[in-house]
């Protein structure tokens, strides 16, 4: 199979054949250096081409993590997280505590506020959708007031299991809920300005709000089975991909969209979450 052609980035998608007397290599001897602005998630699969996302992408960008259960959403997510809490500040809306078990997250509180740089855990009680949005709303009016006065800091929200907090209008358990998600859908569609992006993590495409996902530029597409979930895929990144994701392996991944190192979609073979131990986290 022809990926592309070799660039000082790495491989560049190709679909013409080469010209004759141009050298031909095969990809698993191909190695790169990531383009300035860029930090390592893995490697192009069959290659040793590093394969890299830019935190400066994801600043006023969406990002959705697609997979099943136990193909390395989280360890991923995770990874992201470092990556921008550097030098903004994230929250990560959890209801099933693996951020702070896992993860070793502190707790986020109003106390701490949203001014700090580093990242944080918010575990908040309740109907879900109801407190996602009434924290959605409190961080879009911190940004909405320093966008008034001038330039508003960097901030992420991550709804990990985001079906939970933006379910479909047919999935919706408690009265007034669809009320909820649309309120946040409206707060994602405007976030960008104001210097706040959103990463969702889920299993499920059937589950979550099409609104809020189909705000997401970049993808993080992970082993996935279920047929909702390859139709949403299907229609994001080709027949190709849909049948690709359905047959990879852990810590696999399809990743596409403006905040990566290719400029088409690519399968990857993700790096461990490593913990400033320098211990790979735990599977």
């Amino acid at each position: 199979v022809m990926l592309g052609t070799v660039e000082p980035g790495g491989i560049v998608y190709d679909s013409a054949l080469p010209a004759p007397y141009i050298a031909v290599f095969a990809a698993g001897g191909v190695t790169a250096v990531l383009p300035a602005g860029y930090d390592r998630i893995g490697a192009i699969a069959g290659t040793n081409v590093p394969f890299g996302i830019s935190v400066e992408q994801l600043r006023g960008h969406h990002l959705a993590i697609l997979g099943m259960s136990g193909m390395g959403k989280s360890t991923i997510a995770r990874k992201i997280i470092d990556l921008l809490s550097a030098a903004s500040v994230v929250v990560a809306l959890d209801g099933t505590g693996e951020y702070r078990s896992r993860f070793a997250m502190p707790t986020w509180n109003d106390s701490i506020g949203l001014t700090t740089t580093g990242a944080w855990v918010h575990e908040p009680g309740g109907v879900q959708a109801q407190k996602a949005a009434e924290f959605i709303d409190q961080v879009m009016t911190v940004a909405n007031g320093e966008y008034a006065a001038g330039t508003p800091l960097n901030r992420t929200v991550l709804l990990e299991e985001a079906h939970s907090y933006l379910p479909e209008w047919n999935f919706v358990a408690a009265r007034g809920e669809s009320d909820y998600v649309a309120r946040s859908c409206r707060y994602i569609l405007q976030a960008r300005k104001f210097g706040l992006s959103f990463v969702l993590v889920s299993q499920r495409t059937a589950v979550i709000s099409k609104s809020a996902l189909s705000q997401c530029e970049s993808y993080i597409v992970l082993r996935t089975l279920d047929e909702t979930s390859l139709q949403y895929i299907e229609g994001v990144l080709g027949r190709e991909f849909r049948d690709t994701v359905a047959s990879l392996s852990r810590y696999q991944a399809v990743c596409v969209g403006p905040a990566f190192s290719t400029a088409t979609p690519v399968v990857v073979n993700l790096d461990p979450h490593r913990g400033s131990s320098g211990v790979a986290g735990a599977p």
